[in-house]
């Protein structure tokens, strides 16, 4: 639901900076002060909808979870989950709110699953599982 109102607020906004491109660039970009419209639009989403803390722990969560599906081994849907990153990218909560339970998630995962998979695997198929994750992790 969330992902779905950051898409038309981005939608929105860029029909708004495109009726507004002359005074976006002649008056905010050369005003000290003064924000460029999607600059604006990002700061008025953060404070309408993501600086609700239940609102922004719920979308963190969610795409906790589907990180988690997916290297389990489930299908989930890509696409939401790059629009649900970008989003807080974009807004600038990323590294303060997302990144560091991801890398937390990511260790765990990763240490557990290479301790059972160390004592199951002989060696070369072991490096060509490690091999597949890191492929994956770059996608």
């Amino acid at each position: 639901a969330v992902c779905g109102v950051w898409t038309l607020h981005c939608e929105q906004l860029v029909l708004i900076r495109s009726i507004f491109a002359y005074l976006d660039r002649t008056y905010a970009l050369k005003t000290q002060g003064v924000d460029c419209i999607w600059e604006m639009g990002l700061r008025l989403f953060l404070a309408n909808v993501l600086a609700d803390r239940l609102i922004h722990g719920k979308v963190v969560a969610a795409i906790l979870a589907l990180v988690e599906q997916e290297r389990q081994g489930n299908v989930i849907n890509r696409a939401l989950l790059k629009t649900s990153v970008r989003m807080l990218r974009d807004v600038g909560t990323y590294a303060t709110s997302f990144e560091s339970g991801f890398l937390a998630q990511s260790a765990t995962f990763y240490k557990e699953e290479s301790q059972r998979l160390v004592n199951e695997l002989e060696p070369g198929r072991y490096l060509a599982h490690v091999d597949r994750r890191l492929r994956e992790e770059r996608e």
